[in-house]
């Protein structure tokens, strides 16, 4: 049994970022407050008194992961770059961390502002904003339940260039260019 003083040095970055190492080994439904315990080298009754629930666990971990893969727009930065650049980064972390997709997507309230501003920014229409983002939010879920190895031919491009290929095709490739040189058109042309 740990003694008093391991148990008092327990805090949650150290639980949470033990807690990830074990996900990220086995995915979250190999994850358990007994192993994660063994690991930290506590008490499972010192864990939880750090949280109270392996849920409650698995919801900071999400926002640590979401804190590790979302970075903010820097001045300059091209912005369609960096949104792709942003679903990659998303995309990266939930396949090496199988299962948090979940609780990483509850923290993401805060990026809808800022990709929908990105979009209407790179050309998107106040109408076609919301469905690019929705787009790209059901592209990325698919490539992430797709099972490349088993699905496509041996000789297929590496699976990341594949979806990284596909989000730039939807954020710049059917759209025309009009205007200065670089400029994006404003909408897309109306389907008759």
């Amino acid at each position: 049994m740990p003694s008093s003083k391991t148990r008092a040095s327990l805090n949650l970055d150290e639980i949470v970022d033990n807690a990830l190492g074990l996900i990220r080994e086995g995915g979250v439904a190999s994850l358990s407050m007994r192993q994660l315990s063994t690991r930290l080298g506590a008490s499972l009754g010192a864990t939880y008194r750090h949280l109270p629930t392996k849920e409650a666990l698995l919801d900071l971990c999400g926002k640590a992961l979401f804190d590790r893969c979302w970075q903010p727009l820097q001045v300059g930065e091209d912005p369609l770059e960096w949104l792709e650049q942003q679903v990659m980064n998303l995309y990266n972390v939930l396949t090496e961390y199988r299962g948090m997709a979940e609780y990483v997507v509850r923290h993401t309230r805060d990026v809808v502002n800022p990709v929908h501003e990105v979009l209407i920014e790179s050309g998107f229409s106040e109408s076609e904003a919301p469905l690019v983002a929705t787009v790209l939010t059901l592209y990325t879920a698919g490539a992430l339940l797709t099972d490349f190895e088993h699905t496509i031919a041996v000789d297929a491009p590496d699976p990341k260039a594949m979806i990284a290929a596909g989000m730039h095709f939807v954020l710049s490739g059917p759209r025309p260019v009009t205007g200065a040189k670089g400029t994006r058109g404003k909408g897309m042309p109306a389907r008759s």
